[in-house]
């Protein structure tokens, strides 16, 4: 159900560059129900909203966390930038259909840049009932590929590093693009990675990043014989 929020800025810092990080609390109503992968549209000026992806999980019911790159420089940009711990935010929602499905088989998501917001609070969602199905006692395995360009640019690495620790069924696979010397980590596009997934029909794809990127991601899974149907993707 769609609905009208009102959040106080409870947290902001810098991630990386110019990737900053929100934690919004709510102030009315007191509780948001979501699905993992929606977002809400923030209001950023006299009658003007965008919409964000929240990248926090859904049983965090009394506020949510967003993941924000100020570099494109438009008005969000400046909204958030201008933003301080303790000022009011608008928002409304949820909106959108980006979300894990019903499935029989293991999961692959597939970010670049902020379009791991979606990504992060599915995986965040799915911690609780560790990637399992309890009422079939089936593990589901679900791989990660996080893209950036620099090594400025890091975040969120640490995190999923120590989830694959924590959890013999899931993967991280972070890359860079653009890396230089101090770089010891994977290189390269995430298509230059994706080799590392086992039978890679027999799985369904979660796509979030930039038009060019996910389309071209589309294009290689279609042509190593993933069925359409399983691929899901937002683009932003």
């Amino acid at each position: 159900m769609v609905q009208n929020f009102k959040f106080k800025v409870k947290e902001k810092k810098q991630l990386a560059g110019q990737v900053f990080f929100y934690v919004l609390e709510l102030v009315e109503p007191a509780k948001i129900e979501f699905k993992a992968g929606q977002f809400l549209n923030i209001k950023i000026g006299e009658n003007i909203w965008k919409p964000y992806s929240i990248c926090s999980a859904p049983y965090l019911k009394n506020k949510i966390e967003l993941v924000v790159d100020v570099s494109p420089a438009g008005k969000g940009s400046a909204f958030f930038e201008k933003l301080h711990v303790g000022d009011e935010v608008l928002g409304n929602g949820p909106f959108g259909t980006f979300v894990v499905h019903e499935t029989t088989g293991d999961l692959v998501f597939i970010a670049t840049g902020s379009g791991i917001a979606p990504v992060r609070s599915m995986i965040r969602d799915m911690e609780i009932w560790r990637y399992g199905d309890t009422k079939k006692n089936k593990p589901i395995k679900i791989t990660l590929f996080f893209g950036l360009r620099y090594v400025t640019d890091i975040y969120f690495f640490d995190e999923f590093e120590k989830l694959a620790k924590e959890n013999s069924n899931f993967r991280f696979y972070g890359t860079l693009s653009k890396p230089d010397a101090r770089w010891q980590g994977l290189r390269g596009r995430v298509t230059a990675h994706l080799e590392k997934l086992e039978n890679s029909t027999n799985k369904d794809y979660y796509l979030c990043g930039n038009p060019e990127t996910v389309n071209a991601l589309k294009i290689y899974l279609v042509t190593c014989g993933v069925n359409e149907n399983n691929i899901h993707y937002e683009q932003y």
